[in-house]
Formats: C-alpha cells, sequence, structure tokens
C-alpha cells in the first residue's frame, strides 16, 4: 500500500468567472520513497502505475473520484495518464477537471440587474418635459444596483483586470447613466421646440440603450 499526502498549489485564471473551470494536475513518482523515520530514498521497489491507468490481468483500470466536490465547485471528470515511460521508475500524471457552480451568481446577480434594465424601460412613459422624474427613475435605478454590487462584494473576486460579471456589472450601471443623459437630451430637445424630435429620443434612446445591453451580455456569455 502506498499513500502520498501533501499541498496542491494551484494558480487559477479568474477571467472568465463565474463562469470558470480548473484543471489540477499533479504527477505521482516512484523516484524516491520516505521510511518510517521520516526520511527520503531511492526507491529499491518498481510502483507500476500502469495497473492503474490501463486494463490488466488484474482488473480494469483505477478510477479516481473526489469523495465530496469542493466548495463552489463540480467535479466534472478526472483522467490518469503513465507518462516519463523512459525512466526507471513509473510516473503517473493525474488531472482533476472541476466547473465553477454558478447558480448562485446567476441568481443573486445577473437576474436582478437584468430585471432593472428592463425596469428601466418604463421611463419612456414618463413625460418628456418633466425631467426629474426622469433623472429621479433612472438614477434610483441606478443606485439600487450600486447597492446589490456592495451587498454581494465579498463573493467577487479582488483583480485588477475585469472579469466576465464585472463587465455585466458595469454595462448595467453603464445603461442608467446613459438613460439620465438620453433623458436630458429628450427634454432640451422638447423645451426648445422640437418636440417631435424629443419623442423619437425618448421612444428610441432607452429601448435601444437595452437592447445593446442584451446584445453585450450574449456575446460576453456566449463563447463561455
Amino acid at each position: 500500500l502506498v499513500e502520498y499526502e501533501g499541498y496542491i498549489y494551484n494558480p487559477m485564471d479568474l477571467r472568465a468567472f463565474p463562469f470558470d473551470s480548473d484543471s489540477l494536475d499533479f504527477t505521482l513518482s516512484a523516484d524516491l520513497c520516505q521510511t518510517r523515520d521520516g526520511s527520503c530514498q531511492n526507491a529499491a521497489f518498481k510502483t507500476d502505475y500502469r495497473l492503474l491507468v490501463q486494463e490488466t490481468k488484474f482488473g480494469p483500470p483505477v478510477s479516481v473520484s473526489l469523495e465530496n466536490d469542493p466548495l463552489g465547485w463540480e467535479h466534472v471528470a478526472t483522467q490518469m495518464q503513465y507518462i516519463n515511460v523512459n525512466a526507471a521508475q513509473d510516473h503517473c500524471r493525474i488531472s482533476i477537471h472541476l466547473s465553477r457552480r454558478t447558480g448562485y451568481y446567476v441568481y443573486k446577480v445577473m437576474i436582478p440587474l437584468i430585471i432593472t434594465v428592463l425596469l428601466n424601460i418604463g421611463q419612456i412613459d414618463l413625460p418628456i418635459e418633466d425631467l426629474s422624474d426622469n433623472l429621479q427613475h433612472s438614477g434610483t435605478l441606478f443606485l439600487s444596483s450600486v447597492a446589490l454590487l456592495y451587498v454581494v462584494q465579498d463573493e467577487l473576486p479582488r483583480t485588477d483586470f475585469q472579469t466576465v460579471i464585472d463587465v455585466i456589472i458595469l454595462n448595467t450601471m453603464y445603461t442608467f447613466a446613459l438613460s439620465c443623459f438620453i433623458a436630458m437630451w429628450a427634454a432640451r430637445s422638447y423645451n426648445s421646440g422640437h418636440e417631435d424630435w424629443a419623442r423619437h429620443i425618448n421612444a428610441w434612446g432607452v429601448p435601444g440603450l437595452t437592447v445593446l445591453f442584451f446584445v453585450a451580455l450574449v456575446v460576453k456569455i456566449l463563447p463561455l
């Protein structure tokens, strides 16, 4: 019976967070063994890892699985490969493939943001000349997205680059901020006597921003 104990250091790429996946790769090598007194010495025996990864007369290959999935991750598959065939001792590489569970971020972040963007369309039914109501409408939704970000910020990775969910949050804020500028543009046009032009701005401005938001959302998520 051979027992291995240790830690795996695994740098992660979080650019696709929370739709990212990861792979843990480590190699079992029989070059050294630990004696009962804790010292290491060259292995005087041959550990045949091929019995683990190939079907032999002793039975089918051994399957490796996790007893419990890591918190927030789902075990997808495990691969075992016999490598370094020219070495005196056997070497076996084990790759554990994991995928992040996205349910928390979809239900607690993405869906609320999408709902607030859809609510922003209600601005087209507000009086064009009443600028304060239009600004209050979009401004309130903007502040609600900021409040949501404040609540879930501890669950988001602190990186110096933008992850997928960072881009979605920023696009939501851009939508509300631009909606305020559209309201001011429409109000100025209306008060200047260009009522038809103001109605066109009001009718197509915010819905156009909403369409752009969902296009950017699909473009960002679909390749993942």
